[in-house]
């Protein structure tokens, strides 16, 4: 999928579980730039802060600084 601001609600969903926390990122600045679409930009933000706590919490444990 293209960051080209044409995702729509059901492309999004389908493809959230996929997303990388970098392309969640990208994604997620691209919405707040352009679309600004409330719906899309909460749900990205969620799947990121999901992705990016448990990265967090993994570095935690083995001991590395956050």
């Amino acid at each position: 999928m293209e960051n080209n601001g044409s995702m729509n609600w059901k492309d999004l969903n389908a493809r959230l579980g996929d997303m990388t926390e970098a392309e969640l990122l990208g994604f997620l600045n691209h919405e707040v730039c352009t679309s600004q679409r409330a719906t899309h930009i909460v749900r990205l933000h969620q799947r990121y802060c999901k992705l990016r706590d448990a990265r967090e919490r993994e570095e935690a444990l083995a001991g590395n600084m956050v």
